[in-house]
C-alpha cells in the first residue's frame, strides 16, 4: 500500500549508495588495466557479483548481454552498478527511522567489507575517480560495449554518457502521498543547490584537482550529458525550470519529454524510430504498430501502450523525480481517462491504484564516511514539515534557488545571493527539518549533526579533500590522503 498522509502507514525512507570500487594501494600485484586505486572494471563487478551469487544471492541479468547487472538477498538488499569506472551501488529497502537504515547499512557494509577485501578492493567515498581518467576515450571505451544494452542504446540516441561516467552519488528516498507529491518535488528541485553545496565531493579528479576548479563535477557533467538536436532533453538535465501546479501538469511534462528507450515484454530496451514523445507514441499505438530495436538490432513491435512504459520514462529524468509502482489493479485505459478528466479525479485514481509511491532526490553527491544520512534526515523532516518548507522556499523567487544551483560547482558556501547569506538560508531550512523528524523520529535529530557542523564551519565535504589533496602534496601523495580520508571501511577494521 502506498504511503498516505493520514491513516496510513508511517512514512518511510530508503537510500541509494552509491560508492567507487577501487584496487587497494598496497597490492604486490595487479590485474591487467589495473594500478594502486584504479577503478575496478565491469569484468571485476561481474567476479564479485557471481562469487556473491555463489553465496546465495539471486542474480538479474541483462536481457540483451546476458550479464549481471544486478543481484539481490531474501531481505531485498540490492547490489548494482553502472556502465561505468567502478560505481558501486547499494540499496536498502525502506525502513521507518533513519536510524533503522544506518543500521542497516552499517550490516551490508561489514559484509561487503570483508568479501572485497579478500578481492584487493576497497570502496571510497569520493564524486570522481581519484587516479582514473573516465572522460578519455580509450579509457571509457572499455566500458561502452559491455555491461547494460540500455546504455548502448543511449549512445546511438545522442547521449554523451562519457561525461557522466565517473561521477556518483547518493539517493535518498522520502515516501509521499498523492496530495503532497507536487509540492515536496517542486520544493526538493528549487533546493538542488543546497543539497550539492552540504555533499559536494569532486574537488580531486583523475590525480588532479578538477578542472577549473570545480568542487563539483556532477553539474557539469550533467550539463554534458546530451548532445542531440532535442532541446526538450535539456529538462532531464537541469532543475525543470519550473514549478508544477499539479500531478497532470507533471504527468504531461512526461508525456512531452522524447522517449530515450521503451521496454519490451522481455526488459530490453528498445529504440522507436525518430525518438517520439512519449504521449505520440501511445497516441500511434492507438491505430498502427508501432516497431523499433535494440542497440544489437533485435527487432520488436509494440502493439498497445503499457502502464509499464511510463514507469520507465520515470527513469530518464536525472535530477529529483517522482518515482511510482501500480498496483495490479491499475488500468491502462482508466489512468487515460483520469488524465482528461479533472486534478482531482486524477489524485483520485492514483490514490486507490499506486503500490508505491516516493521522491527520489538525486542532487546529492557522496558524502563522506559517517555523513552518508545527513541528508536523507534533512528532506524526511522536510517532507513531514512540508507546509513550512513550502511556505519558506515558495517565498524566494526561483531565480534565488537557481543561482544558488549555479554558484554550488565552484563558489564557497561563504557567499550571498539577493542580501542572504547561504549558511543562512541553509540554517533556516535545517531548523524547519528537525522540527519535522522531532513530529516522527524524534531520535533520528542526530543525523542532521554533521550538517549542521558544516554550516557552522562554512566548509563542504569538497573543501576537506581539497584541503587534504593538497597538504600531502599534489599527485600521487595526495591521492593516498584523500583516500584515507574517504575509505568508507575504516571502522570495519
Amino acid at each position: 500500500m502506498a504511503y498516505r498522509a493520514q491513516g496510513g502507514r508511517q512514512r518511510r525512507v530508503g537510500l541509494e549508495l552509491e560508492r567507487h570500487l577501487v584496487f587497494q594501494e598496497n597490492l604486490s600485484s595487479y590485474p591487467s588495466l589495473s594500478g594502486p586505486l584504479t577503478s575496478a572494471t565491469p569484468f571485476d563487478v561481474q567476479e564479485i557479483f557471481h562469487r556473491l551469487v555463489g553465496d546465495g544471492w539471486r542474480p538479474t541479468h541483462d536481457a540483451t548481454t546476458g550479464v549481471v547487472t544486478r543481484i539481490a538477498r531474501d531481505d531485498w538488499e540490492t547490489l548494482t552498478s553502472d556502465v561505468t569506472s567502478g560505481i558501486f551501488e547499494t540499496t536498502i529497502p525502506p525502513e521507518p527511522s533513519i536510524e533503522a537504515l544506518q543500521k542497516h547499512q552499517e550490516h551490508l557494509d561489514r559484509y561487503l567489507c570483508s568479501s572485497l577485501r579478500e578481492r584487493g578492493l576497497g570502496l571510497l567515498s569520493v564524486e570522481t575517480p581519484l587516479v582514473t581518467q573516465p572522460w578519455e576515450p580509450s579509457h571509457y571505451a572499455l566500458y561502452h560495449s559491455y555491461w547494460r544494452a540500455e546504455y548502448a542504446t543511449r549512445r546511438i540516441r545522442g547521449e554523451n554518457h562519457s561525461w557522466f561516467a565517473g561521477t556518483i552519488g547518493s539517493s535518498p528516498s522520502i515516501d509521499v502521498a498523492v496530495s503532497e507529491a507536487i509540492p515536496f518535488l517542486n520544493v526538493m528541485l528549487r533546493l538542488t543547490g543546497i543539497s550539492l553545496y552540504l555533499t559536494r565531493n569532486g574537488a580531486v579528479s583523475g590525480g588532479k584537482l578538477s578542472p577549473g576548479g570545480r568542487l563539483s563535477v556532477r553539474p557539469w557533467a550533467i550539463e554534458k550529458l546530451w548532445t542531440d538536436a532535442y532541446p526538450d532533453d535539456a529538462a532531464r538535465c537541469r532543475m525543470m525550470g519550473r514549478d508544477f501546479i499539479g500531478w497532470k501538469d507533471y504527468l504531461s511534462s512526461l508525456f512531452a519529454l522524447p522517449v530515450v528507450s521503451v521496454p519490451d515484454d522481455q526488459g530490453r530496451a528498445i529504440r522507436i524510430p525518430d525518438d517520439p514523445p512519449l504521449g505520440t507514441f501511445w497516441q500511434s499505438l492507438d491505430s498502427r504498430a508501432v516497431s523499433g530495436a535494440d542497440a544489437w538490432g533485435n527487432r520488436h513491435t509494440f502493439t498497445q501502450a503499457d502502464l509499464r512504459q511510463l514507469d520507465a520514462i520515470q527513469r530518464q529524468i536525472v535530477f529529483s523525480r517522482l518515482r511510482w509502482e501500480f498496483g495490479e489493479s491499475a488500468d491502462i485505459g482508466k489512468f487515460r481517462e483520469a488524465l482528461n478528466s479533472s486534478e482531482a479525479e486524477l489524485q483520485e485514481f492514483l490514490d486507490s491504484t499506486l503500490a508505491r509511491l516516493y521522491l527520489e532526490v538525486r542532487s546529492d553527491s557522496c558524502s563522506l564516511p559517517g555523513e552518508e544520512f545527513a541528508t536523507a534526515a534533512m528532506y524526511l523532516g522536510l517532507a513531514e514539515n512540508l507546509a513550512e518548507a513550502e511556505r519558506f522556499v515558495m517565498s524566494r523567487p526561483w531565480s534565488f534557488w537557481q543561482a544558488i544551483f549555479e554558484l554550488s560547482a565552484t563558489s564557497p558556501m561563504e557567499v550571498a545571493i539577493d542580501g542572504e547569506w547561504l549558511p543562512d538560508v541553509i540554517a533556516q531550512l535545517l531548523e524547519i527539518s528537525a522540527s519535522g523528524i522531532s513530529r516522527l523520529t524524534p531520535g533520528d535529530r542526530k543525523f542532521l549533526d554533521p550538517l549542521w557542523v558544516r554550516v557552522d564551519n562554512r566548509v563542504t565535504p569538497a573543501d576537506q579533500v581539497r584541503e587534504s589533496f593538497l597538504a600531502a602534496g599534489e599527485g600521487w601523495p595526495g591521492c593516498v590522503a584523500v583516500a584515507g580520508l574517504t575509505n568508507s571501511h575504516q571502522k570495519f577494521g
